[in-house]
């Protein structure tokens, strides 16, 4: 088996990095066009189009517009212009409203997410081409080849890459960010810092949780660079202060200057007082009598400070922080709350990452403890990131998705990448070791293929149907309503009530030809119906005492894990009572008149 895999790693290394993107490219697109528009998407296609339709940023308060502008344009090139300045949500910047009216109006809204999808699948081919690149350089072919696959046919990689968000954009660009930084710290001239700079504002505004992450790889990089980069640790240290602040500025100003670009530089350098000052946008936390911007890392800045970035990123950068203290409503582990588990995002990167990659990843850990004394910089570096970064995530109220795991999950996949180059390599390790390495590896580039829909998907330590007992939101995010329709279609389900999930799932079953009247968390059928209802809706909201009607109702299917399907039969109505017959008259009382 060594022999036969030694002659493939002889191919050409272009020839790897093509065929790694042709298994990555076919798994991707088979979910472009078939998978129903998901719960946010909506609201991100409407920031896209908005920002180049109407030369306006307003929409991007929420999540920055850089990835969104990007996935939007290949709808504002080819679809028709959209008037959102004359629709309802435009003046207070309610993305919510104006998203909802342009896919109730716009036929073709539908289309434009999926023209979308293809800008996200293009970031994971970037990021693929970067990570060959950056492993073969950094370590060897057998890394390179290891990390490519298994970071490009994972589920939870895949999955995002087929859809119109800023999650898989952040993950992508912030590994970029780390291994530019670590390469910046081995190289003289203004040109790494500079490109660092570009790559530290792409990664501010395209979400506003980056910072955290940006932060944490600067803290890193001046830590090793210090001591052990070539670019600061030969200097004096006075002149090592001077490079560093020299370094610091140059990423700043590049930095700012895509921020600046990203927003159009909408009401740039305002001063505090002018911002507070400003008509705040519409936004469902506002609490009576406070501004958002009362809330939030910049609360307590005074009046008179200029800000050097736009109004919107100040505002959005607030928003965040007062969504992230009020938490959100989720499930776990069949408990319902809003203030978060600290164990929900480590329990979904052990259930989620295939077993292959686990086991890598396991190995990569005891070759570091028995390499402690001189651990290999970078991968040392990737695992302190991710750990770092995984700290303040297990202390989040917003646990409503793996997605936002997704940027600790790329540097663990690399690390488990390396086990398996340096075992590889070892020459004198044991044929059972190259197939374990050669399994592992092999079993989740197979079993991406046999994966029904990567979303939902959970390895087989839990399966598909234990891993949706244990999380659900994030996993049903609307994207089956498409299956559900075509069985809706085929099988007649007629009449149907239906609670659609997201604003793309409300209009996907009258795509099949497919009517429904609206169900709700109070509804009780008047007639003998079908009743569809989506397990995130079920699973969050059956303590509420919603769907009383189920107690009574026959499950029929179960639509790939996300959507019940139920038989509901009116109970008959109850006879009325008899009406005695009337008996012989009774006779006339004594001295009674005639």
């Amino acid at each position: 088996m060594h022999a036969v895999t030694e002659r493939f790693l002889g191919l050409s290394p272009r020839l790897w990095a093509f065929w790694a993107l042709i298994v990555y490219l076919a798994l991707g697109l088979s979910g472009l066009e078939k998978n129903t528009p998901t719960g946010d998407e909506h609201l991100h296609i409407t920031r896209g189009l908005a920002w180049w339709w109407q030369d306006d940023a307003r929409f991007s308060h929420a999540h920055p517009p850089l990835a969104n502008l990007l996935q939007g344009i290949p709808g504002a090139a080819t679809a028709e212009e959209w008037p959102f300045d004359e629709k309802p949500g435009w003046s207070r910047a309610n993305v919510d409203k104006a998203s909802r009216v342009f896919f109730k109006e716009r036929r073709d809204a539908r289309s434009l997410v999926v023209r979308g999808r293809l800008v996200t699948l293009l970031f994971g081919a970037l990021l693929l081409l970067y990570l060959f690149i950056w492993l073969r350089e950094q370590f060897s072919l057998p890394v390179a080849v290891a990390g490519v696959f298994l970071v490009g046919t994972t589920p939870m990689y895949l999955a995002h890459a087929q859809l119109v968000t800023t999650d898989f954009a952040v993950a992508a660009i912030m590994f970029v960010v780390f291994g530019e930084t670590y390469r910046m710290l081995d190289r003289p001239g203004w040109h790494p810092p500079l490109r660092v700079g570009l790559l530290v504002g792409a990664a501010v505004v395209t979400k506003h949780s980056a910072p955290l992450g940006i932060v944490i790889i600067a803290a890193l990089g001046l830590g090793y660079g210090w001591f052990k980069g070539r670019r600061y640790a030969p200097l004096a240290t006075k002149d090592r202060v001077k490079r560093v602040l020299a370094d610091l500025a140059i990423i700043s100003v590049a930095g700012l200057l895509v921020i600046n670009l990203a927003y159009r530089f909408d009401r740039t350098m305002m001063t505090m007082g002018a911002m507070r000052a400003e008509k705040e946008p519409a936004h469902h936390m506002q609490r009576k009598g406070k501004q958002v911007l009362d809330y939030g890392p910049f609360k307590k800045f005074p009046d008179f400070v200029p800000m050097p970035i736009p109004y919107m990123h100040v505002y959005g950068m607030s928003e965040v922080w007062l969504h992230s203290t009020g938490g959100h409503e989720s499930y776990f582990k069949g408990e319902v709350r809003r203030t978060g588990w600290w164990d929900y995002f480590p329990t979904l990167l052990l259930i989620k990452t295939p077993v292959g990659a686990l086991l890598l990843f396991g190995l990569a850990l005891v070759l570091l403890w028995l390499r402690r004394k001189r651990p290999p910089p970078a991968i040392l570096g990737l695992l302190l990131f991710a750990g770092l970064l995984l700290i303040p995530m297990m202390a989040s109220s917003i646990n409503i998705g793996a997605r936002h795991a997704l940027v600790v999950l790329v540097p663990l996949l690399v690390v488990a990448a390396w086990a398996a180059g340096q075992i590889w390599e070892d020459r004198r390790r044991a044929r059972w070791a190259h197939g374990l390495v050669v399994a592992a590896v092999a079993s989740s580039v197979v079993g991406s293929f046999l994966v029904p829909e990567y979303l939902g998907d959970f390895n087989f330590l839990v399966g598909r149907e234990g891993g949706h007992d244990i999380s659900i939101i994030g996993e049903d995010w609307s994207q089956d309503t498409s299956r559900f329709s075509r069985k809706a279609k085929k099988r007649k389900w007629k009449p149907l009530l239906y609670e659609p999930n997201s604003v793309g799932a409300k209009y996907e079953p009258k795509r099949f030809g497919v009517n429904y009247d609206k169900l709700t968390c109070k509804t009780m059928p008047d007639k003998s119906t079908y009743i569809a209802v989506h397990r995130a809706r079920l699973y969050r909201r059956r303590h509420k005492g919603c769907y009383r009607w189920i107690k009574d109702a026959k499950r029929i299917d179960v639509i790939n894990q996300h959507i019940e399907v139920y038989w509901w039969e009116k109970p008959p109505e109850p006879e009325p009572d008899p009406v005695p017959a009337p008996g012989p008259a009774a006779p006339p009382a004594p001295g009674a008149k005639k």
